[in-house]
């Protein structure tokens, strides 16, 4: 039998990278792309699962598994390096205006 070599990531290995602030935007707007294709009772149920520490029942629910996984680290880290910011937003019907601090 023919062997082939590949390198590849331990399932252990911990790696870390560096994201940007747009990249997590657009994890989170991934999140809720995937999390509107399925119903509500749907994604809660999958929520609870993550909770639990199930594993996933479907590809939908594994994929939405891993994206909180991911942006919940890189929340944690954005807040272990004091990078996070809070944010005001107006809701009066007169403003609609975004503050940053």
């Amino acid at each position: 039998m023919e062997k082939i070599k590949y390198k590849t990531i331990p399932h252990d290995a911990i790696i870390s990278i560096e994201v940007s602030g747009a990249f997590y935007n657009n994890l989170s707007n991934l999140l809720l792309h995937l999390s509107s294709s399925v119903s509500e009772e749907e994604f809660k149920a999958m929520l609870e699962a993550l909770k639990e520490n199930k594993p996933a029942k479907n590809i939908t629910e594994f994929n939405i598994h891993m994206l909180f996984s991911l942006i919940y680290e890189i929340e944690k880290n954005a807040k272990n390096q004091n990078k996070v910011v809070t944010t005001e937003i107006d809701l009066s019907k007169d403003s609609a205006e975004k503050k940053t601090t």
